[in-house]
């Protein structure tokens, strides 16, 4: 698991040399006999000869302190991928706790405000979240965060064992579950750790298919729990169905940290010693392609090499991260996932209250349909993370998220106003299951294209706008349930019927928001502002020119800096741009 940072103490300023990758490499040639042309995250492995340096060799080599470094990095790039899938999927499930378990004896509004508890923590902590990966890695926020979300689990269990079934919104057991519902979303606010995390593990030109791998794969973790909570309490009760999701929480917590595993970057700098700007230099010639900017391109009170307090780098990088909505780019991105993100968590806390209340089914069918909702819109967006890379990469994944939002707004006209099962016939069902259908397309595909579009406009900041647009935009997950409750007690005022109904309509208070991000999408579409990143040919060229500040050493500038002997001896991998051969900003 490697060695946790000291965030609470002040940086170490060591004096160490300039990063000499020639001279590195020679090490590498001289005492194994191999070069590091393999290490890099399209392998996603270090050879493990690089950790078989002797202390001697180490000390005495005038590149010492970036062999000793080289030599204690450990894990991969797909075994990082699997702990953030499972640290997503544990941290995710408190969402579905309150759909399955919240009393008919509550108001509508009182139904949709606890509901969006969890959603609340799970968007406003990811802002320091994503501060806080690109400064450490993301390994104390993932303990903080998972341990969080075990102690909120673990007061709802004691909840459900000493406090009455039914209550109403001004009883101490409606704030008690409140306020553990809250804590229960820290496991949600992750996210844009594993956004992070994710990304800089592999190339930027496909880092939008691992992210949607891990996003997918974690958001099958309502869908889980909402089909086992009602299982778990037809057979086992409520409190037991409770303590069994708290423990799946708390010892999925302990095999993520025990295989975490940083960036090259991050491993680097925390666990090999190394200063931060030298620690960028090896991690990008070991083959790192998004590495973060811990400094504050917005903030001229840090710079350099930024060693200021760490926790003053942390607040400042908190509200560095707010500033990124000023950008068209990252205030669009952020809309778009209030109407993909918000709208998936807001219908898999709600649907399962829709289908059993409006609809009349079975809290465990309710809990099956809600579970093929959230699992088909998981599973596809990891299926559309491949062709967005492959054939909506000019416009950064944006064309793919219009067309997503357009089939959310086709599927909510029939769920809010399909008849009632209940009253009306079975053979009504297929009209809100229709619009189930589009819905999870949608999603899937919005939310695809969304979060392609963040290493390709942030490659060194993917935590930092990962962050925002995962923070501001779940904020859709407790927006749109509030908003869907104040529905519901306006409605009471100018009509008089079934209180199921209205609650039913309230889901046409998504759509509004999802076509305003219609429009701006498609604003930022034909104002080119997707592609301007691409028309850069020229400064390509000039990149890849020898002299130029930003050209990248390869294998046969490094032989012509090498005596004739010394250049047989030498294979060192090229560090290659991006596949447009640009540096997004």
């Amino acid at each position: 698991m490697g060695n946790i940072p000291a965030i609470f103490k002040k940086e170490q300023k060591e004096i160490e040399p300039d990063f000499d990758e020639i001279e590195v490499a020679q090490a590498f040639q001289k005492v194994h006999g191999f070069s590091l042309a393999d290490a890099n995250p399209k392998q996603s492995r270090l050879p493990q000869k690089a950790k078989m340096f002797s202390d001697t060799f180490v000390e005495k080599h005038p590149q010492g302190a970036y062999l000793r470094a080289i030599s204690k990095l450990y894990g991969s790039g797909h075994q990082a991928l699997l702990s953030n899938c499972v640290s997503f999927f544990i941290g995710f499930g408190p969402l579905a706790i309150f759909g399955p378990t919240v009393p008919k004896s509550l108001s509508g509004f009182g139904k949709m405000a606890l509901i969006s508890t969890t959603a609340i923590t799970g968007s406003i902590v990811r802002f320091p979240a994503g501060a806080m990966v690109d400064l450490y890695g993301g390994l104390i926020s993932t303990i903080i965060l998972l341990s969080a979300a075990v102690c909120g689990l673990a007061g709802l269990a004691a909840l459900a064992a000493y406090t009455p079934t039914n209550y109403t919104v001004f009883s101490i057991t409606y704030a008690l579950k409140f306020a553990f519902g809250l804590l229960a979303g820290c496991g949600i606010s992750r996210f844009p750790i594993g956004v992070a995390n994710t990304a800089q593990h592999f190339p930027r030109k496909n880092a939008g298919k691992y992210i949607n791998i891990f996003a997918g794969a974690g958001n099958l973790g309502p869908a889980f729990y909402s089909a086992l909570i009602p299982v778990l309490m037809v057979n086992f009760g409520l409190v037991n169905a409770h303590i069994i999701v708290t423990l799946i929480l708390l010892f999925g917590t302990i095999f993520v940290v025990g295989i975490y595993v940083p960036s090259f970057f991050h491993q680097l700098r925390n666990n090999g010693g190394l200063q931060e700007q030298n620690a960028k230099k090896c991690a990008q010639w070991l083959g790192q392609e998004l590495i973060p900017n811990c400094n504050l391109p917005d903030n001229k009170m840090c710079n350099g090499e930024c060693n200021t307090h760490p926790v003053t780098k942390y607040i400042r990088n908190t509200f560095d991260v707010l500033l990124l909505i000023r950008h068209f780019p990252n205030a669009v991105l952020t809309l778009d996932y209030i109407c993909t993100f918000g709208g998936f968590l807001t219908l898999t806390a709600t649907l399962p209250i829709y289908w059993r209340e409006f609809h009349g089914l079975d809290k465990v069918y309710a809990g099956y349909l809600t579970m093929a909702y959230s699992a088909a819109a998981s599973i596809l967006r990891a299926v559309f993370g491949g062709p967005i890379d492959k054939y909506d990469y000019k416009s950064g994944g944006l064309i793919s998220t219009i067309i997503g939002l357009t089939l959310n707004c086709i599927g909510l006209f029939p769920l809010a106003f399909a008849p009632s099962v209940e009253k009306y016939g079975m053979w009504w069902l297929p009209i809100p299951l229709f619009g189930e259908f589009f819905l999870a397309i949608g999603t899937a595909l919005a939310n695809a294209g969304s979060f392609k579009a963040i290493p390709f406009y942030a490659p060194d900041q993917v935590g930092k706008v990962g962050g925002l647009v995962g923070g501001i935009g779940a904020t859709g997950g407790w927006i749109f349930p509030l908003l869907m409750g104040v529905f519901t007690l306006l409605a009471k005022l100018v009509y008089d019927g079934d209180e199921q109904q209205t609650d039913a309509w309230s889901y046409f208070m998504i759509i509004p928001v999802t076509v305003l991000a219609i429009i701006f999408n498609f604003i930022l579409v034909f104002k080119g502002k997707a592609q301007k990143p691409l028309d850069n040919d020229a400064a390509d060229a000039d990149a890849k020119a020898p002299g130029h500040e930003d050209h990248k050493p390869t294998h046969e500038d490094i032989e012509m800096e090498a005596t004739p002997s010394q250049s047989k001896e030498i294979d060192v991998k090229e560090v290659s741009l991006d596949s447009d051969g640009t540096d997004f900003v």
